[in-house]
């Protein structure tokens, strides 16, 4: 029961782990990209 449940949270961790660095990434990007989004946006105008 004990490793049950160790391997729960070794699990837990890891997915809260891998969520954190694909939120960190979508944000990373997102303020990379927005300057450029905006310059393609206003381009045209």
């Amino acid at each position: 029961m004990g490793m049950f449940i160790k391997s729960f949270v070794i699990l837990a961790d890891l997915a809260i782990f891998v969520f954190f660095i694909l939120l960190e990434a979508i944000v990373f990007f997102a303020f990379i990209l927005w300057p450029f989004a905006t310059l393609v946006l206003l381009k045209p105008n």
